[in-house]
């Protein structure tokens, strides 16, 4: 349960994160064309609670994945690799094509969470011996 708990936590704070960052990377690329064009970052009033609605629905809807993928890895490196890639991919992203930064996000979160779900599950879906210190395969 502890487990579980923890990755609703970080799929949260991951997908507040990455919101945060779209707007940023957004505001600051709009053309010249743009009517927001040289205001700052959350200057409009409904920016904020519209981003707060969208990274909310999107962490409890990635929730399960988090869960589910990360099982057998650690939540830190969870946290980082999928964390890590997913900013990267924003902030090369959005300046392109905005669409593909903000969708292309939820893509690459999956494929991060799909890497550390095939890296640290064994063969046989139990968890490699070095991992567990209570097993008599433990690494000293």
């Amino acid at each position: 349960m502890k487990k579980t708990l923890t990755y609703l936590g970080i799929s949260m704070g991951l997908s507040f994160a990455f919101a945060i960052t779209y707007v940023v990377v957004m505001t600051y690329t709009l053309p010249k064309t743009d009517l927001a064009y040289g205001q700052t970052p959350f200057q409009d009033p409904v920016v904020f609670p519209v981003m707060l609605f969208v990274a909310g629905i999107s962490g409890l809807v990635a929730w399960p994945l988090f869960a589910v993928l990360g099982w057998y890895s650690p939540p830190l490196t969870v946290a980082k690799i999928t964390g890590l890639t997913t900013l990267f991919f924003i902030m090369v992203a959005t300046p392109i094509q905005p669409g593909i930064g903000l969708f292309g996000a939820y893509i690459v979160c999956l494929g991060g969470l799909v890497y550390c779900s095939v890296r640290h599950r064994s063969t046989d879906g139990q968890r490699p011996a070095g991992d567990n210190a209570a097993s008599p395969h433990a690494q000293a």
